[in-house]
């Protein structure tokens, strides 16, 4: 299949030249797409190799021919306000010569919001509060005399209307205007309203609250609108320079369980350098309990309790640990709930059922008591202590006149229960070869009724070590004897024609030499190098040959 390729090539290579033939292209085009989303407000601007930008429509196409060949980088030069490219920006593309090579950039646009600073400026006695319209729709109120922001604003021409206002006072200019919002900035619009002056007055707010459940956080009373001002639950508050007319008190924070006799809000008229009086009455009902109590009592008498205590469960809830003598609270849902006392030791008994039920309702307190009688326990315990270095993870077996009675961990204690008074032969059994029970093993211990023997091991552990056993042979007489000298320390003898064992070598790598007479020669090395491991025995040979010679020793 290769072979009609290598014909083109060759045709094309042996065009062209002077004579007007077929020339293979040494440039290619770039074609550069753009894919926005959202509305970028501009076209962009788009630089290959830094030169000065090119037009590109927000989902256009550009092509730019004639390109040589290589890397080209390509930028779309600051996008618009609130557009983002994905990806790398600049980028580099490869220009392939007699191709159209095509890159595109994601663009993304959202638009940039801007706000109104709204502010209202009222001379004489003007209300508390204008409404505020945006585009012909509500968004709430504001001061008379204060400022608002309205963020958020979509750029463009938005109108602002201001209402509520008193037939007795007269906005400067219009109550609705237009303002423009660009993206970014915030756009100021000022309402100046002027009412006549009216002498103020003063209105005090009483509250009585009867019942149960009082809310202790108290209330709110709002003035047409305005600022809430706490007030507690049987409290009065004096309000001054309340411009006088008519106005609306809104008692706020009302509890679930309390309600307003009478209407809320109220409407009260304050006279010019007067006072009027607006009176709350609050009645509270008791707040009805949704959950009961299950309380849990455990008592324990006897011998030898177990300190360990219990386990209780509740249906499915998480269990909880109890000591022989406690008190657990549960706050629960009504219902009916089973509730079972697990853990009792063997020598302990519960005193009627381990498993209870019992009916919780809301309000109440539910009581399941456990009584457990403990009884004086006949028995062994039987105490390891190892210490030192490559402890066998599994352990021994303990073994009570020859039976076996399970694993005992290196370091800890076993209790055995239920046995007959006498002696017991007691043993540490499948201890490890690297360790060492101090004092005897077995050991004999006197079992008492009702009472609980002890008796310790302690065990002691060493690194493991193996050994070595090394044999000589040797032709002819030596002038003197053999020597071997393990890792350079003090030599032992060895005969020149016998064996010798080197015990207690740690695991791990060594280096055993044997010295000999000066007129005899190991044939096969005197320098053996070789690893212990899991406390093997290393065999060693050694053939030397001896000739008649001074008794010189090397």
């Amino acid at each position: 299949m290769r072979y009609p390729l290598l014909v083109v090539s060759a045709l094309l290579l042996s065009c062209g030249g002077d004579d007007g033939g077929v020339t293979a292209p040494d440039t290619g085009s770039l074609e550069i797409r753009a894919t926005t989303t959202g509305e970028p407000g501009a076209d962009y601007m788009v630089s290959v190799d830094g030169e000065p930008g090119r037009v590109l429509a927000p989902n256009g196409t550009l092509t730019i021919p004639d390109l040589e060949q290589g890397f080209h980088t390509v930028e779309i030069l600051a996008p618009p306000p609130g557009c983002t490219v994905a990806g790398d920006n600049p980028r580099t593309v490869s220009v392939v010569p007699g191709s159209t090579n095509v890159v595109t950039f994601v663009v993304e646009c959202v638009p940039l919001l801007g706000s109104i600073q709204v502010t209202t400026v009222t001379t004489g006695s003007g209300p508390g509060t204008y409404e505020l319209a945006m585009d012909g729709t509500s968004i709430g109120t504001i001061g008379s005399s204060a400022t608002r922001i309205i963020e958020n604003v979509p750029p463009g021409s938005h109108t602002i209307e201001l209402g509520g206002i008193p037939a007795t006072c007269q906005v400067q200019g219009a109550a609705t205007q237009t303002v423009s919002v660009e993206p970014s900035s915030s756009a100021p619009v000022t309402f100046s309203i002027t009412c006549p002056t009216v002498a103020a007055g003063t209105l005090e707010v009483t509250v009585s609250t009867g019942g149960s459940d009082a809310d202790p956080d108290g209330y709110a009373v709002v003035v047409d609108g305005g600022t809430p001002q706490p007030i507690g639950n049987n409290a009065s508050i004096t309000l001054t320079s309340v411009a006088a007319g008519t106005h609306t008190v809104r008692l706020d924070g009302v509890a679930a369980n309390c309600s307003v006799s009478g209407p809320n809000p109220q409407t009260v008229s304050v006279p010019a350098s007067g006072s009027a009086t607006v009176t709350f009455a609050v009645t509270c009902a008791a707040i009805q309990p949704t959950t009961g109590t299950l309380r849990i009592i455990t008592t324990t008498s006897g011998s030898d309790v177990d300190q360990d205590g219990y386990v209780i469960r509740v249906n499915n809830r998480e269990p909880v640990e109890m000591d022989p003598d406690d008190e657990v609270r549960l706050d629960l849902e009504p219902g009916t709930y089973t509730v079972t006392l697990s853990g009792v030791a063997e020598n302990c008994t519960v005193s009627g059922d381990s498993e209870q039920t019992a009916a919780v309702t809301a309000g109440t307190t539910e009581v399941v008591e456990f009584e457990i009688t403990c009884s004086a326990v006949t028995g062994l315990r039987v105490i390891t202590e190892t210490s030192g270095p490559d402890q066998d993870d599994n352990g021994y077996v303990l073994l009570l006149d020859g039976h076996d009675f399970g694993r005992l961990d290196n370091t800890g204690e076993r209790t055995i229960t239920d046995l007959t008074p006498g002696e017991y032969l007691v043993q540490l059994g499948e201890v490890a070869e690297n360790c060492e029970v101090a004092g005897d093993n077995p050991q004999t211990v006197t079992v008492t009724a009702g009472e609980i023997a002890e008796t310790e091991f302690s065990v002691t552990c060493r690194e493991p070590t193996g050994s070595i056993h090394v044999t000589v042979t040797t032709e002819g007489t030596p002038d003197d004897e053999f020597a071997l000298r393990l890792d350079e320390g003090a030599p032992q003898p060895i005969d020149s024609n016998g064996d010798l064992t080197i015990e207690d070598v740690s695991e791990g790598s060594h280096e055993l030499v044997l010295e000999v007479a000066s007129n005899c020669e190991v044939t096969d090395g005197a320098t053996r190098e070789f690893e212990i491991i899991d406390a093997e025995t290393e065999e060693v040979s050694y053939s030397v040959d001896c000739t008649s010679s001074s008794s010189a020793r090397r």
